[in-house]
């Protein structure tokens, strides 16, 4: 299962993220799209988020460093700080997987 959410034209990215998503697997379920405020800092922008339920070509390390990279493409920032988002891409749960390295920590906390 994969959460998608983005605060910086949102709609579009979010459209953007799942067609690239489409290329590594499939979505098999996808959630009704939700707003929320922003978490841990302020931003004018609310966020839409997205939850699917997804197969990967992928095993997970692959999916997170790839979906990375896209983000990272479409002009994501990596912060240690929270900051509005262009797109991001969580793992936050694979069958009976649990999984825990610099870059990944399933399921997701």
């Amino acid at each position: 299962y994969l959460s998608i959410g983005s605060n910086i034209n949102p709609s579009y990215h979010i459209n953007l993220g799942l067609n690239y998503l489409a290329k590594l697997g499939t979505v098999e379920l996808l959630s009704s799209a939700y707003l929320s405020d922003s978490w841990g800092y302020e931003s004018n922008s609310k966020f839409i988020n997205i939850a699917c339920k997804y197969n990967s070509y992928l095993p997970p390390h692959e999916l997170i460093t790839a979906c990375g990279a896209f983000e990272q493409k479409l002009g994501r920032v990596v912060s240690s700080n929270y900051i509005d988002r262009v797109l991001d891409i969580d793992i936050i749960f694979e069958s009976s997987t649990v999984f825990s390295s610099e870059i990944l920590i399933v399921p997701h906390t």
